[in-house]
Order: C-alpha cells, then structure tokens, then sequence
C-alpha cells in the first residue's frame, strides 16, 4: 500500500482540492439524477405519443375507409360503372392496409382481440360487397344486412380507440406520477447536496479560520507587551507549521523583550543613582511644562516634599518669569540657555544665610531627535560669589590704592620730559613716551576696575536727567575726529525727528557710547564707516553703534560683555578688556538692555536701549 506523506495529505491546498471534488460529484449525482428523471419522462411520453397514438388514427382511418367502402356499394349497386368501381376497389385495399398496421401495433390488453373481431367481420362484410357485386342491384334487406355488418365493424374501431385513449390517459397519469416523484427526488436529492455541501464548506473554513483567529489572538496580546500565551498546533499543515514558527517567534521576543527590561532596569538604576548623588539641583520638565522628576538637592533648594513638585506647573514652582521665559526658549529653540554672568544667579535667603544658585536650562532629545523635554539645572555658587566679592573688595582698594601713586608717576614722568631741555635725544624722548603710554593705560585700568568695583557693591550714582538722543551722539562723535581723520573714516549720524528725549544720566551714557566707538575705530580698516543711530521703539529709545568692520566670531557673541573678555582678531591696538562689562552695567542700571549682532567679515552693530522721558512715554 503505497503511504501519502502526510505533509502532503494534511496541506490545506490538498483540503481544499478534496472538499472541491466532493461538491463536484455531488453536483454530478444531481445531474445523473436529473437525466435519470427526464429520461424516464421521455420514455413514458414516447409511449404515449408513438405507439398509442399510432392505433387512435389506425382506427379513425378505417372508420373513414369503411365509410367510403359502404358508400361505394351502395353507388356501385345502381351505377356499377367503372369509375365507382374504381373508387370503391381503393377504399378496400386501404382499408385492410390500416388494418394490417393496427395488427403490426397492438400494444394494450383487448386490443388484439378487437382487431382479429375487426379483420373477422371485415372478411365477411367484404365477401358479401363482391358477391352482391356479381348480381348488382342489391335488395332492402341486403343493404341492411350491409349496414349490419359495417356497423359492427365501426363499433370495433370504436372500441379500438377508446383502448388507445385509456391507454394514453393511464400513462398520461403515469408520467404526472414519475414526474412528481422525479421532482420530489430532485428536491430531496438538493437538500441533501446543500446539507453536506453546506457542512463540508463549515466543516472545512471553521478548521483554516479557527487557527487563523487564534493567531490574530496571539497578534493583538503580542502588539500588547502580553507574552504569557501559549499555541498548539492543530496539524501538520500550512496552518499548523505557521502557528508552530509563530509560537517559537514570539517566544523569542519575550525572551528578547526580557533581556531588554532587565538592561532598561538596571540602566534606570543608574541615572536613579547617578540623578541622586548629583550635588547640583535638577529638574526634568516635559514639553508640557511640568516637572516629571527632581533629585533630592532641587527639593532642598525649593523647599518641597517630592510629591508637592512632580506633576506641578514650572511656573508654579518656580514663581519667576524670567525662568519660565527662558525655559520656553530652550523648549522652542531647542537650544541650551545660559544667562549672561549677571542674569543667571538666583539668590535664595534661608534666615541669614544667603545662597546663590547658577542656573541653565538645556534641551532633552532621543535618539530620534524628538524633543522629550528639558533639564533646569542649580549649581550652589555661594562661595564663588563670596570670592567674587572679596575679590572686588580687593580691587577696590588696591585701585585706589594705586590711583595716587599712578598720579605721582604720570608727574614725574612730565618733569623729566621737561628736564631733557630744548634738544633732547631721540631715544630719551622714545623712552619718556613709551613710559607715558603705559602709565595712561594702567590709569584706564585702575579707572575701569574702580567703576567695575563700585557697580558690583551697588554704589554706582545715576545723575539722571531729559536729553536730547541726537545731541548725545553729537557729542559723543567728537571724541573721535581725529581717529577718524587719521584712518580717513567716516561716521554719520541718523536720528529721526521727534523721537523724544531719553531719560538718563549723560555722563555714563556718553562713557557706553565711547566705549563702543572706540571699539568700532578699532575694528574697521582705513577708509572705514561708522554709522551712530537712534530710534523709538516702544517705551524705548533703540541706540545703535554699526560699523564695517571684521566682525565678531560667532563664540564670543554670547561672553563678549564678561570680564577681560578680548576678541582675537589680530588687532595691535587692545584693551582692558571691561569697556563692555562696564557698558552693560550702565545700561542695565538705566533699565536698558544691551546685545550685538554681527557676522564674520561683514562688520558689527552693538545695540542698547534707554527708557523715554517719563511725560513723552506713550504705550502701544
């Protein structure tokens, strides 16, 4: 006996093939059936219409014969002329013709015997047509005795007919029975095919679905994260062999998803321990602005229990708009935030001690580059600022320290220049100079860092009065001529009318703009412009020192106003390095603010901002 592998016998492709075929022979068993019925119909209405009908005209005919025989004897016996005579010679001999096929065709019970009653008396009616024939001129009583005869003959065909039409009656009601019983075994033959046609199709999607559900089953809890099930093959088909490698997939992932949790665990241990023993405080805020975690420093710092910080507003907790502002340009841009040296400390007072914390806000992106929040980190600079502090308490002294013996130096230095008389050497005269170029710049320096010191200790005096913004630039620009003539620069002035007068004190503002002047002289080439300006804007007056210079390196924009900061752009002529620390201590002390905008090679535009006369402020 040969064995299918069952591989190939258990495939849903041979399942199919097979269930098929058994629907196909079904439907041929209703085909074979109904042929089977309209064959039998075809056969009983063969009966009916050949042999049966074939006796009805038999009978009719040689009624009709007898009729034309009987008339021909009679005409014959009064004019037994040739024609009649021929007449009545064709009826006889059709005649028995029908008669010799209602012999040939006897088909129903009785009939053979009516037939042979027929051709009896036929042989003695027509006996006694030719005897009378030969004596002519038949009397009344043979004509009736004639009629006698052919009566009986016609009574028979009669009879002959009415067997035939009974005979087609019964097989008429013959067929209507087959046919009934035909349609009833077709009806019955259908419902049996829709049945088991019906259950073989259930049968067969019920045992491919059902595996098919289980799988999408196992999908939905496997797209889930729910590993904890189980599937058993229901054979060896296409079916069973795909939920066999499906079980042993996911089994895989769970192990795989395991392996995973296990190493995110252990990673989250680590920024957990990490995050804890940081000593700077940190806050990590969603895109939503609300804290989603904190270490222990930051709850310290702000003075809250875990739950009163997680899941809270920004701003709520830390009840400072400038933060919040910050934070929403970190967010926005993407971009770490740092306040300038100033601007970023914040001072926390807990009884009398004081506490001041460097803050920064810098962004928090996956590895897919999406934006997952950000950090808000708190360095403790206290004992920075407290160096700082004694470090500006000491330059403090020693500048004033140093200004009255600089003083003494700058006169002793004149004296000598004096003392060499009317013809003095060229190389005393290089050596005085040289001498008093560098005691004017330690004056620069022991001026800037006194200024410096007093505006760090809070002691900067602001004289503050109206000015004109175009008679400050006006001013400020004639410190300069002579710079310019020498590098044969330009500077212009432009100053829209009736922008109103700023309030301010004219001194310092005039130090800023030298300051920033000073700088441009510095930066641009012979034949250079400056460009000095003034605009309203807002409550505001918008300055603005604009040259056509090298420009500023994109790295010192944002620390070009810190301390002893200097720029490396090959430049001889350098400075102290505080004229814009200074700068911008001045303007934020008139409430201003004070930034640069530059490119590399295309020069540079220093920008600051002084309030308006209080009477000429007119809000938007």
């Amino acid at each position: 006996m040969i064995r299918i592998p069952a591989m190939i016998r258990d495939s849903i492709q041979n399942k199919l093939f097979i269930s098929f075929q058994l629907i196909l022979l079904l439907l041929l068993a209703v085909v074979m059936v109904s042929f089977l019925v309209m064959g039998q119909l075809g056969k009983a209405s063969d009966n009916i219409l050949k042999m049966n009908y074939n006796s009805i005209i038999t009978s009719m005919r040689m009624m009709d014969e007898l009729e034309s025989i009987h008339r021909g004897f009679i005409i014959c016996g009064s004019d037994p002329s040739s024609e009649n005579l021929t007449l009545l010679v064709t009826a006889e001999d059709s005649f028995s013709q029908w008669l010799g096929r209602a012999k040939d065709n006897i088909t129903e019970k009785g009939e053979k015997d009516t037939v042979e009653q027929i051709e009896n008396d036929y042989r003695r009616y027509i006996a006694g047509v030719r005897g009378y024939q030969r004596e002519g001129n038949p009397s009344e009583a043979v004509i009736r005795q004639m009629e006698g005869l052919r009566n009986q003959i016609r009574k028979n065909c009669l009879r002959l007919l009415q067997l035939n039409q009974d005979a087609m009656f019964r097989k008429s009601s013959a067929t209507q029975k087959i046919a009934r019983q035909g349609k009833s075994t077709l009806i019955l033959v259908s419902i049996f095919v829709f049945v088991l046609g019906t259950s073989l199709s259930w049968g067969l999607s019920r045992r491919i679905v059902l595996p098919i559900l289980r799988l999408k089953e196992a999908t939905q809890k496997l797209g889930q994260g729910d590993y904890n099930f189980e599937l058993k093959p229901e054979g060896e088909d296409e079916l069973g062999i795909l939920t066999h490698e499906f079980g042993v997939m996911a089994g895989k992932i769970k192990e795989f998803n395991d392996l995973n949790i296990r190493k995110i665990v252990e990673e989250q241990r680590k920024i957990e321990a990490i995050f804890s023993n940081i000593r700077d405080g940190i806050f990590l805020i969603g895109t939503d602005y609300r804290v989603l975690d904190a270490n222990q420093p930051s709850l310290d710092i702000y003075r809250l229990k875990r739950n009163e910080l997680i899941g809270h507003h920004f701003l709520e907790i830390a009840k400072d708009d400038k933060l919040f502002a910050d934070l929403k340009v970190c967010l926005g841009s993407r971009r770490q935030v740092i306040g300038s040296e100033a601007e970023n400390i914040l001072a926390f007072q807990a009884g009398n001690k004081h506490t001041y914390l460097e803050y920064s806000f810098s962004p928090v992106i996956d590895d897919k580059q999406e934006l997952m929040g950000a950090l808000f980190i708190l360095r403790d600079v206290t004992n920075l600022k407290e160096l700082d502090k004694l470090k500006s308490e000491f330059v403090m002294i020693a500048s004033h320290e140093l200004k009255t013996p600089l003083t003494s130096i700058n006169m002793s230095i004149d004296l000598l220049r004096e003392s060499l008389g009317n013809d003095p050497k060229a190389q005393d005269i290089e050596l005085i100079e040289i001498a008093k170029e560098d005691i004017n710049r330690l004056r620069a320096l022991v001026s800037d860092l006194l200024d410096l010191s007093k505006i760090d200790a809070g002691r900067i005096e602001l004289d503050f009065r109206p000015i004109e913004p175009s008679a400050l630039l006006t001013t400020a620009s004639q410190y300069y001529k002579n710079q310019l003539n020498e590098k044969q620069a330009s500077m212009e002035i432009f100053v829209p009318s009736e922008i109103g007068r700023i309030w301010c004190d004219e001194v310092k503002l005039l130090l800023v703009l030298s300051n920033l002047i000073s700088n441009a002289l510095k930066a641009i080439p012979d034949f250079g412009k400056i460009r000095l300006s003034a605009e309203a804007s807002g409550k505001y007056v918008l300055f603005a020192v604009e040259d056509n210079g090298h420009g500023i390196a994109l790295q010192y924009q944002n620390k070009i106003f810190d301390r002893f900061v200097q720029v490396e752009d090959g430049n001889s002529a350098r400075g102290t390095g505080l004229g814009l620390t200074i700068s911008r201590e001045i303007v934020r002390a008139h409430g201003g603010s004070i930034w640069v905008e530059s490119e590399p090679e295309k020069g540079s535009t220093f920008c600051f901002t002084v309030p308006l006369e209080p009477q000429n402020i007119h809000l938007d």
